[in-house]
C-alpha cells in the first residue's frame, strides 16, 4: 500500500494494515470517520466521508441480524408445521448454514431448544430419505445436545 496515509478517508472499501489504522479518538473527534470491523488478522476500513454525524456505525449489522432472525424464525417455522416433506426437509439444510454462519450463537441454541423443533427433527429422522438431509439432522441434534443439556432430555 505504497502512499497511503492513514488520515486520509478511502474512497472504496479497502483493507486497512493493522499498524496505519487511525487511533479512535481520532475517529471519535471527527478527524475522520471510518467504521472498522475488527477480525482477528486485519480491519476493514470503510469511508464514510468527512462530514461528521451522530450515527451508529453498527446499524446495518444490527439489521441484518435482526433480518437473519427473522429468517430463522421463518425457517423453523417451515420444519415444525409443513405438511410437506421437502419443505421440511430444505428447512432442516437451511437451519444448518445458519448454524455454521453462528454470528448469533446464542439466539440460535435459544431458537432451535425448543420441544417442538426437537420433534421436527425427529420426524425429518424417521421420514426422510435423503442423505444429506440426514447428515444435518444428525449433525444439528448433536450440536444442541453437546450444547444444551435440556435438548437431551424432551420429551418426544
Amino acid at each position: 500500500m505504497a502512499g497511503f496515509s492513514p488520515w486520509t478517508v478511502p474512497t472504496e472499501p479497502t483493507v486497512l494494515p493493522v499498524q496505519n489504522r487511525p487511533h479512535r479518538s481520532d475517529i471519535l473527534a471527527g478527524r475522520q470517520r471510518v467504521s472498522i470491523c475488527s477480525t482477528r488478522f486485519h480491519r476493514v476500513g470503510l469511508g464514510l466521508g468527512t462530514n461528521p454525524t451522530r450515527t451508529d456505525p453498527w446499524t446495518p449489522l444490527k439489521a441484518t441480524i435482526d433480518g437473519a432472525i427473522s429468517e430463522l424464525s421463518h425457517v423453523i417455522s417451515k420444519l415444525c408445521m409443513s405438511e410437506v416433506l421437502k419443505e421440511s426437509e430444505m428447512a432442516v439444510i437451511q437451519i444448518e448454514r445458519f448454524w455454521h454462519e453462528a454470528y448469533m450463537d446464542v439466539d440460535i441454541k435459544t431458537m432451535l431448544s425448543g420441544n417442538t423443533v426437537i420433534n421436527g427433527f425427529m420426524e425429518i429422522l424417521f421420514k426422510s430419505l435423503d442423505p444429506q438431509v440426514l447428515k444435518a439432522t444428525i449433525f444439528l441434534l448433536s450440536e444442541m445436545g453437546s450444547k444444551a443439556k435440556d435438548v437431551i432430555q424432551t420429551d418426544f
